[in-house]
């Protein structure tokens, strides 16, 4: 109840796309704490607009929703937190796609950034352990071994309730 409390209190949120007047060339999409920025593509094909990939979009409305409801999951002093961060992230973004794609009749979105970051998708279904852990990786990279582990329990517990345990946890976090 208090989840859903602080998630109608929500400010609306400002979104940043590409328009003649503003184009964005930055190399990630991101929540700035303020803003949602969805940069346009590369031009080279590396990767293309954010703003047209679902999986990126809701990837970033996660982490907009989780700061403002829950409050920052990452801590400079532990750097672990910005990898859970990213995996909750993930996790919520296959989660969605999964369920329109269920209405759809297609397969499990379970790849983030697939249309967008052709070269540097996250398969969030790829088991990973903890001994994966790369301090010189980035936290997308490490994030898999979070977000692997919460499409784990999705797929033993069932959708809706993996996903009410997973708000659960960040609500014990508050």
């Amino acid at each position: 109840r208090g989840t859903m409390d602080r998630f109608r209190a929500m400010r609306p949120l400002e979104i940043w796309v590409h328009t003649p007047e503003r184009p964005i060339v930055l190399d990630s999409a991101f929540w700035d704490g303020t803003r949602l920025v969805f940069p346009d593509g590369d031009g080279w094909n590396l990767w293309r607009s954010y703003a047209l990939d679902r999986s990126i979009v809701f990837n970033e409305y996660t982490h907009a929703f989780v700061e403002s409801v829950f409050g920052p999951l990452r801590n400079p002093d532990v750097p672990q937190t910005g990898a859970m961060n990213e995996g909750v992230a993930d996790y919520f973004s296959a989660s969605a796609g999964s369920a329109i794609n269920a209405r759809d009749g297609k397969p499990e979105a379970v790849v983030i950034g697939e249309w967008a970051l052709p070269l540097t998708k996250r398969d969030i279904s790829e088991p990973r352990r903890i001994d994966q852990w790369d301090s010189s990786a980035t936290i997308h990279e490490n994030s898999r071994i979070f977000s692997s582990t919460l499409w784990e329990l999705r797929q033993r517990l069932g959708g809706p309730v993996a996903d009410r345990l997973v708000l659960a946890s960040l609500e014990a976090c508050v």
